[in-house]
């Protein structure tokens, strides 16, 4: 009885502390990051932007915090995730010899990863504090990096443009491993469920798959003339496939089994070269019931087992 109350009280409390997914863009040409509803691609609002902020490319959410590379500041900035309240520069213009910062990612440490595009590199830095702990990796082919992910192996994966490269490093030394792919001019990649990795590529404008384990090409997901100058991707709450289609400043929504066009999902607000998106259901700390309340549930549901027990 006493497992089944806990059961349904979980049930309850659990059910509506998520709000309605969101689709956050950043919106390179205009220095701001854009929400999105993350159902019908409407635009909610200005979730970010000033204090410095000039050419923000990726972005990641972690804790309702919202993290954002400032390319050309090369700063990490850092912004409430539901308000947009900026709160700190979490990691300052030029820590560690950051320079035109990319990619960024917080690996199984809990640190954060950054990619310092200019000094072909992936700098380390402390995920509570922003505090610089060193050059993580430079080795290998590493020659224009731009994104980067740690997969489940724990290995760390960057994208190597002016290599036309996918590096695969130590994830806990940072050792140079092997260049695991090879394709043109690799912008932004992710590891999908599947095992596969996603590539975009500028140089032909289309989306390339990659075996994740043995780095084999397995063909392209999505071309089309409605494909220029392809950035970041993200699988929405719907399973599809989502990109930001840089030069024409629209989302563009791809089926995630056959690769075909769906729709052009978002293109609102002061959209402007869009590089980087994520989908994000913050936890709405106003949905949580008061103690009174809980009490209630707790007692309401507790009675309703005496009576059925009874009966």
């Amino acid at each position: 009885m006493k497992k089944m109350t806990l059961l349904l009280l979980c049930l309850i409390l659990c059910a509506n502390v998520y709000a309605a997914p969101y689709l956050y863009v950043t919106s390179m040409g205009s220095d701001q990051v854009l929400r999105y509803d993350g159902s019908t691609g409407d635009f909610v609002n200005v979730v970010a932007d000033g204090n410095g902020l000039d050419e923000p490319a990726f972005l990641i959410l972690k804790d309702n915090m919202l993290y954002v590379s400032s390319r050309t500041t090369s700063e990490v900035k850092l912004y409430d995730g539901v308000t947009g309240e900026f709160v700190s520069n979490f990691i300052p213009a030029g820590s560690g010899g950051l320079d035109y910062v990319h990619g960024i990612t917080f690996g199984p440490d809990g640190n954060l990863y950054v990619v310092s595009r200019n000094t072909n590199s992936v700098l380390k830095y402390d995920g509570t504090t922003g505090a610089f702990l060193g050059t993580f990796t430079s080795g290998g082919t590493l020659n224009v990096p731009t994104q980067l992910f740690f997969a489940p192996d724990g290995n760390l994966y960057v994208s190597s443009n002016q290599s036309d490269s996918i590096l695969k490093y130590n994830g806990t030394t940072g050792v140079f491993i092997s260049s695991i792919i090879s394709t043109t001019r690799p912008m932004d990649m992710m590891l999908g469920s599947d095992g596969i990795i996603y590539v975009t590529s500028w140089s032909t404008d289309d989306i390339r798959k990659f075996d994740a384990s043995t780095g084999a090409y397995l063909g392209v997901f999505a071309s089309g003339p409605e494909i220029i100058d392809p950035f970041g991707m993200a699988f929405g709450p719907d399973g599809n496939l989502y990109l930001a289609n840089s030069a024409l400043n629209n989302i563009l929504r791809f089926d995630a089994v056959t690769g075909n066009l769906i729709d052009v999902f978002a293109s609102g607000g002061a959209l402007v070269t869009p590089r980087s998106l994520v989908f994000y259901e913050p936890l709405d700390l106003s949905m949580i019931p008061e103690p009174f309340t809980i009490l209630l549930l707790v007692q309401s549901i507790f009675g309703l087992g005496i009576y059925f027990r009874k009966k």
